[in-house]
């Protein structure tokens, strides 16, 4: 593994790290967090430290740890949603595992898998959209056509490949075209802001 010698980029590097885990003041958890934690990973693949080969892994191992581990710091801390829309939204705190996580699912199960109590407890180590749909159900209490409404309504859509293409679409709207996410990001010289 490459070392980081940039004094500049360590500068840029320490405060994506201390956001991805939630704010301390606020005590609240939510898909900007997220982003600084995947905004560390681009980083680090911009410094030469990953490479285009390491993507899946990245995914499916190093993100779905942290996944892991901000679930733990949800309920150990009792983290409020930041930005919770509620039911109205995709979810109270991530979205990416939503969003990798339907790519991980093309050609092993239909959207409609979701609804299946022994496929979720089955597969949710493996997979992590399953994960995150089991988390919401550990979470709240209540069917998820109630508790999580839109991703109840996406699993009657036919094929994984959609669902992924529009929670793309829907992740730049929601979260990287909204002021309320993105007001607290910060761009440097490894992410940059071009204005249009």
């Amino acid at each position: 593994m490459k070392l980081i010698r940039n004094q500049d980029a360590k500068v840029e590097l320490i405060p994506y790290i201390l956001q991805s885990f939630g704010d301390p003041s606020r005590i609240d958890y939510g898909t900007g967090h997220e982003l600084n934690f995947v905004a560390l990973m681009y980083c680090l693949y911009s410094l030469g430290i990953f490479v285009k080969d390491d993507f899946s892994s990245l995914v499916n191992f190093v993100f779905k740890e942290y996944v892991k581990l901000v679930r733990k710091l949800q309920r150990v801390y009792r983290l409020e949603p930041a930005g919770s829309r509620g039911v109205w939204g995709l979810d109270d705190y991530t979205f990416l595992s939503f969003y990798w996580g339907a790519a991980q699912l093309v050609g092993h199960f239909s959207p409609n898998s979701v609804r299946d109590e022994k496929i979720l407890k089955e597969n949710s180590d493996d997979f992590l959209y399953f994960s995150s749909i089991k988390y919401i159900k550990e979470m709240k209490s209540g069917p998820l056509s109630e508790t999580a409404p839109i991703l109840y309504d996406i699993s009657f859509l036919p094929t994984w490949k959609k669902i992924n293409s529009g929670l793309l679409k829907m992740f730049k709207a929601e979260c990287l075209g909204n002021f309320l996410v993105m007001q607290h990001f910060l761009f440097g010289s490894i992410i940059t802001l071009e204005p249009k």
